[in-house]
């Protein structure tokens, strides 16, 4: 059964923080993220997004291997215009209250929404990582179930 996410959040949309952590120098740093599942408590299953290559393959686009594993999406389009890995490395859920009132505050922006065939491969690639807990494997099979994903 899948779970539950924010209001107008749905799985495959990709938001962008702009104050999602500061770097060395106390310089705040944007990330982008997309929303893999929701969690019975309506957390946020993501993965966070990159640019960066370190290693990561495009073929084939899934790659569990050393240094990185992620998963290749190509160029995205609209501000993403660089080529787009997932970055499969583990994190927290995003607590289901806190991504709703960053919504609310502007503090998050959804930016694209990946078409459903790469949702299904992106699902299952990310519940096959070894930094995803069980609890998020399920929750991805049980999405991938939830969208009819062959």
């Amino acid at each position: 059964m899948a779970g539950t996410l924010p209001a107008d959040v749905a799985p495959g949309d990709i938001y962008r923080r702009d104050r999602f952590y500061r770097d060395a120098a106390g310089q705040w740093q944007t990330k982008y993220l997309l929303v893999l599942a929701g969690t019975q408590d309506g957390d946020v299953v993501f993965r966070l997004l990159t640019s960066r290559v370190h290693g990561r393959p495009e073929c084939p686009p899934c790659y569990h291997g050393d240094p990185y594993a992620g998963f290749y999406l190509g160029y995205l389009g609209g501000e993403l215009t660089a080529k787009s890995w997932l970055d499969l490395r583990r994190q927290d859920d995003y607590d289901g209250l806190s991504f709703a009132a960053d919504l609310t505050a502007s503090a998050l922006t959804q930016v694209a929404t990946l078409a459903k065939d790469i949702l299904c491969q992106a699902l299952d690639c990310a519940a096959k990582a070894d930094d995803t807990t069980r609890q998020q494997e399920c929750l991805m099979r049980d999405q991938r179930t939830a969208l009819c994903c062959p």
